[in-house]
């Protein structure tokens, strides 16, 4: 994470400048745009916070600038006061992973202030500005053996090292999924780094057997983690989640948009 904040405050230099951070959920972006604004928001004149989330959320939170600063109640309003206003101010656009949603739109024409966007959608990269690409993908392997070996508590030599490169290669090295692993790990005495892969495996199969297989790589991955910590509950614990299983279907694409969920209630609270 460190890296990547580094490389937002290079892009952000004087001049409006464009950056996106184009990523599946659950892989830190909101946390990345967070410790950004923490550690520099003296930088800044103004931080504005919208929700990009639909057409709708980002009107209603452009409304509400235009209301606090007495303008009008057009989008276009609220776009003229930014570019008329000569400071280093900051826009940042959370979780704008609308296809129908034409972000441009509500990007102010100007040579001045700094844009922030997060996303999952390849196409917003296309935004940045000239040299302000930041590749934000999925976890790199050794991040990804760092984060399970930390959820797992679990030390980090080499024979642990290699049982866990085996793990994250196996999960993608997707972060909501490894940290639900190391989790998992952790609080079952049954289960080491050696054999949860077994375990995972096996459920893997079973969700591939069953009636899933419309669902992608990275919806099986989510199930299949979530799953072996799933049973670990109590029957009551799992009655007040789920009761049926065609509900733990379901519960796994929420699983995934509840990463978004919980991006905007970080980033726009």
């Amino acid at each position: 994470m460190a890296k990547r904040w580094a490389k937002i405050q290079r892009a952000l230099m004087p001049g409006q400048r464009i950056v996106s951070l184009v990523a599946s959920g659950g892989t830190g972006k909101t946390q990345t745009v967070s410790k950004f604004v923490q550690d520099s928001s003296s930088r800044f004149s103004n931080i504005w916070f919208f929700d990009a989330t639909s057409k709708e959320t980002l009107t209603l939170d452009f409304k509400e600038l235009a209301k606090a600063a007495g303008l009008g109640n057009q989008i276009k309003d609220v776009c003229n006061f930014l570019a008329r206003t000569h400071q280093n101010w900051m826009c940042i656009f959370g979780s704008a992973d609308d296809e129908q949603l034409y972000l441009k739109d509500y990007l102010p024409i100007c040579a001045h202030g700094n844009i922030i966007i997060t996303s999952r959608l390849v196409r917003t990269s296309e935004m940045d500005s000239p040299g302000c690409h930041i590749g934000f993908f999925d976890l790199n392997k050794d991040d990804a053996i760092e984060l399970l070996l930390r959820h797992a508590h679990e030390g980090g030599h080499d024979e642990t090292q290699n049982v866990a490169s085996e793990i994250v290669e196996a999960l993608g090295c997707q972060a909501l999924a490894v940290s639900t692993a190391g989790a998992y790990i952790h609080t079952n005495a049954t289960c080491t780094l050696g054999n949860y892969l077994a375990r995972f495996n096996n459920k893997r199969r079973d969700t591939l057997n069953y009636r899933l297989r419309t669902l992608d790589n990275y919806q099986r991955t989510m199930f299949s983690a979530f799953q072996l910590s799933f049973e670990k509950l109590s029957l009551p614990s799992q009655g007040l989640i789920l009761l049926k299983v065609d509900d733990l279907i379901l519960l796994c694409h929420l699983y995934r948009r509840s990463t978004t969920v919980a991006e905007n209630s970080l980033l726009f609270q």
